[in-house]
């Protein structure tokens, strides 16, 4: 005993560091452990909605709107007001987006029986519990029934979150970078492979937007 009262403020000095790291990473990380989502849900690449062949003809022409609780196609919008790099018209540069459940400026459907296939723009689906994606056919995908949300059924929401540059970063918070994420209003996770390889998109064309989630 006589050792910790001449030494007190020695331990006090190695002891306190240790907790306030401990505190700190119980911050982190409880609330992150606590988010578990149900539901995957459908997106698609922005980089795909703006794709131009040899010659300035758009790739895909049909996109996707979520009616009555299915995908349906509709068309592209003019891919003009953004350009291959990103930028839009007015000089400044297009933020990813995921708040749209649409990647088309119509509502009104097309008759599929004419579409040609290739022209339909590739729809994804995220793996909220292995966090993988993996490309699904219209046709499976049109048959699923779907939310489009903002927030799953279970009160879920996609959204991008920009780097926080908190004190916690530096014990690992996931605020350190930007990226895409999921969670509530109060703790968020993020979702590894969405937008660039990274995960960081700093423009329209990296990024990816939201369609639904799979009930």
């Amino acid at each position: 005993m006589n050792f910790f009262r001449k030494n007190s403020f020695l331990i006090a000095g190695i002891v306190l560091p240790i907790i306030f790291v401990i505190v700190l990473a119980l911050a982190i990380y409880v609330p992150v452990s606590r988010i578990r989502p149900a539901y995957n849900f459908l997106y698609t690449n922005n980089a795909d909605m703006t794709r131009m062949l040899p010659g300035g003809r758009q790739q895909y022409k049909y996109g996707y709107q979520v009616q009555d609780g299915h995908l349906v196609l509709v068309p592209l919008p003019d891919p003009d007001p953004v350009s291959p790099d990103g930028a839009l018209d007015d000089g400044v540069t297009g933020l990813p987006d995921v708040s749209s459940t649409s990647t088309a400026s119509s509502s009104a459907p097309v008759d599929e029986k004419a579409v040609n296939q290739a022209e339909v723009a590739p729809v994804y689906e995220y793996d909220v519990q292995d966090n993988t994606m993996h490309v699904i056919s219209y046709d499976d995908a049109k048959k699923l029934t779907v939310d489009a949300g903002p927030s799953s059924p279970d009160g879920y929401t996609v959204t991008y979150e920009y780097a926080s540059g908190s004190i916690l970063d530096i014990f690992g918070s996931e605020g350190n970078v930007s990226g895409y994420a999921i969670g509530t209003d109060n703790v968020k996770k993020r979702l590894p492979g969405l937008g660039t390889d990274d995960g960081y998109s700093e423009s329209y064309a990296d990024g990816v937007t939201f369609l639904a989630w799979i009930k």
